[in-house]
């Protein structure tokens, strides 16, 4: 039912260009764009999200990159998380084609951010994401838009791999959970939670906006 694909956010970005016409003749060395092999996560966090879509590598005309990119550290046993990013993609997508967005899709990293581990995480729990009307998402009393809950067996099957370290992939289609996609253009608030296995609720670091309506704007 759900799709996934590589983040868009972590596509890779373009290097400064090629001139044939003022580079000495030899072989192109491109440059590299390499995670932070390990810092105090606690200062480094927001840095690291900040640049998820620099770490993927870069692209440059000529000779291309030989080596794939490095794997992210193993990680520690034992470790947990205590820090969730919920990453939307900019465009709502529209998987029927009648005019309106009705798909969000989104990324979804685990963080141990009070340990010295700086890669996400791979971790057993599941996931409960919402749309929010703007402004209401942490209030107590708030009705949801529309809900997605996925199982710890099903967020296995959403993991993805990449060498910030994993994430997770998901599809929100209103259309899935029963909600007309015929909105008026209007923005609104997704927000995540992740539970882990023994009951621990870990909601998402910031509260994402999502424009929903005409597809496209």
């Amino acid at each position: 039912m759900q799709r996934s694909a590589q983040p868009s956010h972590l596509a890779a970005r373009a290097c400064p260009a090629f001139n044939a016409a003022t580079t000495p003749r030899r072989p192109i060395r491109p440059n590299r764009c390499v995670p932070p092999a390990a810092c105090q996560p606690a200062l480094c966090l927001l840095a690291l999200v900040a640049s998820l879509a620099l770490l993927s590598g870069c692209v440059i005309e000529g000779e291309p990159l030989r080596k794939p990119p490095r794997d992210a550290p193993p990680q520690p046993s034992g470790l947990v998380a205590d820090t969730l990013i919920v990453a939307p993609e900019s465009m709502v997508m529209d998987s029927n084609h009648n005019g309106f967005g009705d798909t969000v899709r989104l990324f979804t990293y685990l963080f141990a951010a009070r340990s010295n581990y700086a890669p996400s995480l791979r971790q057993e729990g599941s996931f409960v994401f919402g749309l929010y009307p703007t402004g209401t998402a942490l209030e107590a009393d708030s009705e949801p838009i529309a809900e997605w809950t996925f199982t710890a067996e099903q967020a296995r099957a959403h993991l993805r791999r990449h060498e910030v370290g994993p994430y997770y992939s998901f599809d929100l289609s209103l259309l899935d959970v029963g909600v007309s996609d015929h909105f008026p253009t209007v923005g609104v608030d997704l927000l995540g939670e992740f539970i882990t296995t023994d009951g621990q609720r870990i909601r998402s670091k910031d509260i994402s906006s999502v424009l929903l309506g005409r597809a496209g704007g």
